[in-house]
């Protein structure tokens, strides 16, 4: 799965999700971290990694 699908099936899960969303940490695992998950997908097509960014 490339980076579009990952957001695409990411965007599709979250309509779904967000009236079950009740908290902070519920926000964070529901959304932030599988769109992070997401980017670094990307870095990984792109030869790159978050270690390599952040140095």
């Amino acid at each position: 799965m490339d980076f579009i699908d990952e957001v695409r099936a990411l965007a599709a899960k979250t309509t779904g999700l967000l009236e079950h969303i009740k908290t902070e940490a519920a926000v964070r695992t529901a959304l932030v971290e599988p769109f992070i998950r997401a980017l670094e997908l990307l870095l990984l097509l792109m030869g790159l990694s978050i270690g390599s960014m952040l140095i």
